[in-house]
């Protein structure tokens, strides 16, 4: 989930983006004066993306990403640790933190928990459409859209679009 969040620290709200969010935490471009252990109160919003695989193609091709329905969610992050390094599969060095959730309410928790689900089902389906791509299959325009509504991009190689994928459900196994 790559997206932008806003937080509030040293008496100023200010901006900053997400790279992934698990159902324990989320990853975080770090914030200046910011420790591990410190506890940020952050709001963000959680898009409510349909299950690819239970929808026909034509109703997929007529999905815009900036038309799903979100919610907004206000939660504190306790940061677990801080890191300097690149993103992945990018050659950008960027700043990141980890935070895991803090006092979540179950309903909290339960709306991250859904939202993880559903996208692990979405990234397999995008793999099971790349896989295809190899045995003659041509989605190519289905492949390319859902990456697309999954914030992939594809201007570098399907075979790297794989690699960020794949790595993405690894992590979400992790979690």
């Amino acid at each position: 989930m790559k997206s932008q969040f806003i937080y509030s620290w040293d008496k100023k709200v200010q901006r900053s983006r997400t790279f992934n969010i698990s159902q324990g935490g989320v990853l975080l471009e770090s914030i200046p004066n910011i420790k591990v252990g410190d506890v940020i109160p952050i709001m963000m919003e959680l898009p409510k993306i349909p299950i690819f695989p239970t929808l026909t193609e034509k109703y997929i091709f007529n999905l815009d990403p900036l038309q799903f329905n979100r919610e907004i969610i206000r939660l504190q992050i306790e940061i677990v640790r801080i890191h300097e390094g690149p993103i992945s599969f990018d050659q950008s060095i960027v700043p990141q933190m980890g935070g895991k959730f803090f006092k979540s309410s179950d309903t909290l928790v339960q709306d991250i928990n859904d939202y993880v689900g559903c996208y692990k089902k979405n990234v397999v389906y995008l793999l099971n459409l790349i896989a295809d791509l190899g045995q003659g299959k041509k989605h190519m325009p289905l492949l390319s859209h859902i990456a697309n509504l999954l914030g992939y991009q594809i201007k570098d190689s399907i075979s790297l679009l794989r690699q960020k994928v794949l790595h993405d459900y690894q992590s979400l196994e992790d979690s």
